[in-house]
């Protein structure tokens, strides 16, 4: 069985324009807590809510948003 590796591009992915995110009041404020918290502070943050409110949604962005703080 042969495996294929592919080369990983250096560059970061490019965002697609087409999508676009609009969080709710609270997934904002959820997004904004966790990427602007203090780094060194060991807090767990639970953002509740009714179904279908993007919560899931909410907390990928959030930790895409802390990654790119800890990154610059």
């Amino acid at each position: 069985m042969a495996v294929i590796v592919k080369p990983v591009s250096p560059e970061p992915p490019v965002p697609d324009p087409d999508v676009d995110y609009v969080p709710s009041r609270s997934a904002e404020d959820f997004i904004l807590s966790v990427a602007h918290g203090p780094i060194n502070e060991f807090r767990v943050l639970v953002y509740m809510g009714p179904k279908g409110e993007g919560k899931t949604v909410a907390a990928l962005y959030s930790i895409i948003a802390l990654g790119q703080r800890l990154l610059a």
